[in-house]
C-alpha cells in the first residue's frame, strides 16, 4: 500500500499483488518434453507431487487476494473516518472549529460524542475481526488527536473571550466615571470596580506582579486624566484643583501634559468670571473703577488680570453702543412722526406723538426728549403767525382758482389749444395769422382769441420787446419742465394745456403786482403750477395724474438739491428717504424757492 500527500490530504494507493521469483517451486522435468520416446510420468508417475505444488500456489494466491481485500476496506474505512473528522471540526458552519465565543466552551462532549457515533456506524459496515481490530486502532488514535485540538481551540476562545469581556466592561466603566465626574462617589465605584476586573483578568491568566502594577496604574491614570478632560471643559479651574490632588496617581508624562494644558485655561476662566462678576457695576460706576476693582482681586495673576481688563473695556464698548442704538431707535419714530406732519405742512405738536413712543425716549434718552420737546415748543409757539400767513396764501390761492375756474368753464378742446399754443409761441407766426377766421372756424375760444389778439397787437406796436418776451416765457417754461423729463415734442396737447394754465397765472401776477413777470418769476409760477397739476385728474385731456411723466415718484431731483435736503432731514434725525427727498423738492418749488 502506497501512501501519497496531495496537499493537506492524504491519498492512499493499494499495491498490485505480483508473484515474487521463487514464489512457485520449479520442479525439473515437470511437464517437460523429452526428446525421444516416452517414459513411466507419461503414464502418471509424479502427477501427486506435482497436484501438491499446484495447492500450494493457488492458497498462496487467495491469501494474498484476502489482504488484498482488507486493504482496500482499511483504505475506505480511513476515508470514512477522515471525511467524518472534517465534518466534525472543520464545516464552515456546523464544524466544532468553527464556533466562536460562548458557543465554544461547551464542544467537547458533543463533539466526540458525534465522532463515537460515525465511528460505530463505520466500524458496523466492516465484515471480518481483523479489519474491526485495525479499524478500532486507528479511530481510537484519530480520537486523541480530535480531543487535543478541541480542548486547544475551546481553551484560546475562552481567552479570547474574557480578554473581550474584559475589555467591554473596562469601556463601560470609564465611560461611566467620565459621565459623572461630577459625583465623586460614583466616580471612585467605578475606579474600585476597574481595579477588580484588571485583577480578575491578570490572576486567571498567571501575569507576574509587576505587570500586575502596570496595568493597575494605567487605570488609575485613564481614569483621572478622562476626569480632568471632561471637567475642563466647563470648569477649568476646578479639573486645575482636581489634577493638583490626584497628581500622584497619573502618569508623569501625561502629568506633564496636562499641566501644561490646564494652566492657560484656568487663567483664562479666572479672568472670564471676574469681568462676568464685574461687569454689572458698569451701569453704575464707571470703568475706572470697576477696572480698580479687578485689579485689586486679580493682583497676584497677572495674566488673568490682562484677560479681564480686555474683557471689561470691550463690555463697556458693547453696552455704551447699545445705550446709542437703542436711543436712536427710541428716538426714530418720534422723528418719522414730526417729519409725517411737517410734510403735510403742519405745526407737530408734543401731542401729535403716541404716549408710548414719547415715553421710551424719555427712558432712553432724556437729553434729546428735551431738545424735542424746545423744539416743539417754540414751532407753537410761532404756530399763529404761520396760520395768518397760511390763511393769507389761501386765500390768493382761492382768488387764483377762482378765476381759474372761469377759464375752464371757457371749452377748451386738444385742437384749439394746440392752435393757441403755436402762435403763442411763435410771434412772426402770430403777426401774420388772420385770429378772426380761426374764431370763426372754432380752432381759437374766446379767451385764446382775446389773448392772442392782445399779444399780436403788442407786437405789431412794438419794437420787439413782446416778440423776445413770448420767447423768454417760453424758455423758462422749458427749463422747468425739462428737469421732469416733460417734452413738449412728445406731448404737444399737454404742453400747451400747461402752457395754459401758466399764461393764466402770469396774467394774475400782472394783475396783482402791476408788472410783467420776469424769466425768475416764470420759472417760480411753472414749478409752482407744476407741483399743483401734476395730481389733478382733472386737469388733464386723459384724467391722468401723472401727465408729461410728472409723477413725484419720477422726479429726478438735482445733485445739489438733494444734498442739501439731505443733509437738512439727517441734522433733523428724520429718515432720509428717496420719497422725502422728493416731497420736499417739490413742497419747495411750489412756493418757488430751493
Amino acid at each position: 500500500m502506497m501512501r501519497i500527500i496531495k496537499g493537506s490530504a492524504i491519498l492512499t494507493s493499494p499495491t498490485v499483488p505480483r508473484f515474487d521469483e521463487g514464489a512457485i517451486e520449479q520442479t525439473r522435468d515437470f511437464n517437460a518434453p523429452r526428446a525421444q520416446g516416452l517414459g513411466p510420468e507419461a503414464f502418471g508417475a509424479g502427477v501427486a507431487t506435482g497436484l501438491q505444488q499446484v495447492g500450494k500456489v493457488f492458497s498462496a494466491v487467495a491469501a494474498e487476494e484476502t489482504a488484498k481485500a482488507d486493504r482496500i476496506t482499511a483504505i475506505e474505512s480511513r476515508t470514512k473516518l477522515d471525511q467524518a473528522e472534517v465534518d466534525l471540526l472543520y464545516h464552515p458552519e456546523k464544524g466544532a472549529l468553527a464556533k466562536r465565543g460562548k458557543d465554544a466552551f461547551s464542544l467537547e462532549e458533543p463533539t466526540l460524542k458525534s465522532y463515537d457515533e460515525r465511528v460505530a456506524e463505520i466500524e458496523g459496515s466492516l465484515t471480518r475481526p481483523e479489519q474491526k481490530d485495525t479499524f478500532r486502532l486507528l479511530a481510537g488514535q484519530r480520537r486523541v488527536e480530535i480531543d487535543k485540538q478541541i480542548q486547544r481551540h475551546v481553551a484560546g476562545e475562552i481567552r479570547s473571550y474574557a480578554d473581550e469581556t474584559n475589555k467591554a466592561s473596562l469601556e463601560s466603566t470609564y465611560n461611566n466615571a467620565i459621565r459623572f465626574y461630577n459625583d465623586p462617589e460614583r466616580v471612585e465605584m467605578e475606579r474600585k470596580f476597574g481595579l477588580a476586573v484588571i485583577m480578575s483578568d491578570t490572576d486567571n491568566k498567571g501575569l507576574p506582579p509587576e505587570v500586575i502594577k502596570a496595568k493597575t496604574a494605567g487605570w488609575e491614570s485613564m481614569i483621572h486624566k478622562g476626569i480632568i478632560e471632561r471637567m475642563s471643559v466647563d470648569n477649568a479651574i476646578g479639573a486645575k484643583d482636581y489634577f493638583e490632588k490626584n497628581r500622584d496617581n497619573i502618569i508623569p508624562t501625561d502629568a506633564a501634559k496636562m499641566e501644561a494644558i490646564l494652566k492657560p485655561l484656568a487663567t483664562k476662566q479666572l479672568g472670564m468670571d471676574t469681568a462676568l462678576k464685574l461687569a454689572a457695576q458698569l451701569e453704575i460706576r464707571s470703568l475706572t473703577e470697576v477696572l480698580g476693582e479687578a485689579r485689586t482681586r486679580l493682583k497676584s495673576n497677572a495674566d488673568a488680570l490682562n484677560l479681564a481688563e480686555t474683557q471689561l473695556k470691550q463690555m463697556d464698548a458693547e453696552r455704551k453702543d447699545r445705550i446709542k442704538l437703542e436711543q436712536v431707535e427710541a428716538a426714530r419714530p418720534v422723528y418719522r412722526r414730526i417729519a409725517e406732519i411737517q410734510l403735510t405742512k403742519q405745526s407737530a405738536k408734543l401731542s401729535d406723538i403716541p404716549a408710548e413712543e414719547w415715553a421710551n425716549l424719555v427712558k432712553k434718552d432724556p437729553e434729546e426728549a428735551g431738545k424735542i420737546q424746545d423744539a416743539l415748543r417754540r414751532e407753537v409757539q410761532g404756530e399763529e403767525d404761520r396760520r395768518e400767513r397760511k390763511l393769507d396764501r389761501l386765500e390768493r390761492k382761492a382768488d387764483r382758482q377762482e378765476r381759474e375756474a372761469e377759464r375752464r368753464q371757457n371749452k377748451t378742446t386738444a385742437t384749439n389749444l394746440t392752435t393757441w399754443g403755436a402762435l403763442k409761441l411763435d410771434p412772426e407766426a402770430l403777426k401774420q395769422t388772420n385770429l378772426d377766421r380761426l374764431l370763426t372756424h372754432g380752432d381759437l375760444n374766446n379767451d385764446q382769441y382775446k389773448d392772442l389778439v392782445a399779444d399780436q397787437l403788442a407786437i405789431k406796436q412794438g419794437k420787439g420787446e413782446h416778440e423776445a418776451k413770448i420767447l423768454s416765457n417760453k424758455a423758462a417754461v422749458d427749463s422747468v419742465l425739462s428737469t421732469v423729463k416733460i417734452d413738449s415734442k412728445k406731448s404737444p396737447e399737454r404742453y400747451m394745456k400747461f402752457y395754459e394754465a401758466l399764461n393764466t397765472r402770469m396774467s394774475i401776477y400782472k394783475a396783482e403786482n402791476g408788472k410783467v413777470p420776469s424769466q425768475e418769476e416764470v420759472i417760480k409760477l411753472s414749478r409752482g403750477l407744476l407741483a399743483e397739476v401734476s395730481q389733478d385728474r382733472k386737469f388733464w385731456f386723459d384724467g391722468t395724474a401723472a401727465a408729461f411723466e410728472a409723477d413725484p415718484a419720477k422726479v429726478i431731483v438735482p445733485a445739489a438739491d438733494r444734498d442739501r435736503i439731505k443733509a437738512k432731514l439727517q441734522s433733523r434725525k428724520i429718515p432720509v428717504t428717496d420719497e422725502a427727498i422728493r416731497s420736499i423738492y417739490l413742497e419747495a418749488r411750489t412756493r418757488g424757492g430751493k
